[in-house]
């Protein structure tokens, strides 16, 4: 019997077959979408009531626009999903029942239990609507067409766009949206605040007005989502804080670090260099800085930038830091390196070979050297690798580490992540070298500055890094620091979990061990 041959012209009708099936499910994901929004799917809560609906791009987020700010969820798991958009706000009956009294926070707060409830019905409701939307826009179309000439063709192309356009969504919002997968909690403007600080809604809770009403709600909403849905790695408690700071450039905003070291009970500053502008020790004296940095309350891990000193062999800062108590030198010199343990947590870093003056080359090999030299002495000297790694420039790290290794750099003032390499931003918007006048301004008008952030990682009891908080201000210079955001991601987008033989608790005071390196 011979075997079936394809023709040219089966070959065309398979292409003309898989092209409509494509359309059509193009369409009807696209009309899926559309019934989402024109019918939302309505939750409560205790307070709340909102109207969720899908998004037309699939990016895996779970949105929460109000006039405040936006607060989104960003899941990392194995698909990209349909977003999510919901569109929160107090109930009316809540409204009237407030009518004439000051509402707290704490009353409008739901509870894990209610989010849970509600995110249940609420995707259990867009999906339905989702395949009902999909299956009229396909048969719409179908019947437009007059496709029902062929039925068998009608229905084989219509059964495959239905699977196509429903089954592809479903599975990768199946696989994705659970809370294991959550990888990045992301606030802007007011919200930002919520998280960490609901004193902020103090006056707020003073005034009867309807704007108030709302603000201290939704602040109140944002942050009971951000407690529920912050990535975690683990469920193991915290064994570690760490600060992560980087081009402080003279100037002393170091009663903002300590409060900032206090209210997220952070154990340990990493600073990435360029604490200084022009490599004078005299710089950081004339600013308080070394007072400063002694007066933080917690240990102070240091690397030197390309601005902490005046020549390749110029090492007085680094001698200087050394005598504030709380410092320690992750490199003192040229041949040592120092590895600091703290709660099981490892740290090591190694100096810019660069200095202030030194015409600023831009070829990447000239780190080489000091990477290759940090990477030597610790396997000559059989000194496991640290968990934490850290220098000044982004050229420095980029390669020649493990992938369980969370590299650290500044330098760039800009605040960048790439697998396990987080560059940290400025602290003080780069102090003399991120004031800048705005385009166009004439002089004697404001200057602006750079964005300046800092980073939170925190670190389990099994050694793992479980989550990474960004944080985004600006004005500094100008005396008013404002929050614009807060990010907050997943660990496991750094680096993968300890191996499970690892403990890491007890006590957070440093333990140094010296590193000798020819």
């Amino acid at each position: 019997m011979k075997a079936p041959q394809i023709t040219r012209s089966n070959a065309r009708s398979a292409g003309r077959w898989a092209l409509a099936t494509l359309l059509l499910a193009a369409f009807g994901y696209v009309g899926g979408v559309g019934m989402t929004s024109l019918f939302p799917t309505t939750v409560e809560t205790k307070f709340y009531s909102a109207d969720v609906r899908m998004g037309l791009v699939p990016d895996s987020t779970v949105r929460l626009p109000t006039l405040l700010g936006d607060v989104s969820v960003g899941f990392d798991g194995p698909l990209p999903a349909p977003g999510i958009i919901v569109d929160a706000q107090l109930r009316k009956d809540v409204t009237e029942a407030f009518a004439g009294r000051t509402p707290t926070p704490a009353q409008f707060q739901p509870s894990p239990a209610e989010l849970d409830t509600a995110a249940r019905a609420g995707l259990t409701g867009v999906a339905w609507r989702f395949v009902l939307g999909l299956a009229l826009t396909a048969g719409a179309l179908l019947v437009a067409r007059r496709a029902w000439r062929n039925p068998r063709a009608s229905l084989v192309t219509a059964a495959g766009a239905l699977a196509l356009s429903l089954v592809a969504p479903a599975l990768a919002g199946y696989v994705t949206y659970h809370e294991r997968h959550i990888g990045e909690v992301r606030t802007t403007s007011l919200l930002s605040m919520a998280r960490n600080d609901l004193s902020i809604l103090t006056d707020l809770e003073k005034r009867t007005s309807e704007s108030s009403r709302y603000i201290t709600s939704v602040l109140a909403l944002s942050s009971a989502l951000q407690t529920k849905y912050a990535p975690r790695s683990t469920a193991a408690p915290t064994a570690l804080r760490v600060m992560f700071v980087s081009d402080i450039h003279g100037t002393n905003q170091y009663a903002l670090m300590r409060d900032i070291i206090r209210s997220e009970r952070v154990d340990v500053v990493v600073d990435a260099g360029d604490l200084i502008n022009f490599g004078s020790v005299r710089e950081a004296e004339a600013a308080g800085i070394f007072r400063s940095i002694e007066r933080l309350g917690v240990p102070y891990l240091f690397v030197r930038g390309n601005h902490d000193a005046t020549s390749a062999t110029d090492t007085a800062l680094l001698d200087r830091m050394s005598k504030v108590p709380n410092v320690v030198t992750l490199q003192p010199n040229s041949r040592l390196y120092t590895k600091v343990t703290m709660a099981g947590v490892t740290f090591g870093g190694f100096n810019d070979r660069r200095f202030y003056g030194d015409g600023d080359p831009k070829d990447k090999s000239i780190h080489s050297g000091a990477r290759k030299h940090f990477l030597s002495t610790w396997k000559d000297n059989e000194v496991p690798a640290p968990d934490v790694v850290v220098s000044h420039e982004p050229g420095a790290v980029e390669d020649g580490f493990e992938d369980d290794q969370l590299l650290i750099s500044g330098h760039t003032h800009t605040p960048h992540r790439d697998g396990n390499w987080m560059t940290v931003g400025t602290f003080t918007g780069g102090g003399l070298f991120g004031a800048r006048l705005a385009q166009g301004a004439e002089k004697g008008t404001e200057v602006q500055t750079q964005a300046y952030s800092f980073d939170i990682a925190e670190f389990d009891t099994g050694c793992s890094l479980t989550t990474m908080r960004r944080y985004t201000f600006t004005g500094i210079l100008q005396g008013r620091p404002e929050l614009q955001s807060t990010n907050v991601l997943s660990g496991r987008q750094f680096v993968p979990e300890a191996a499970d033989d690892r403990q890491c608790a007890g006590p957070v005071e440093p333990v140094t061990v010296p590193v000798r390196g020819e």
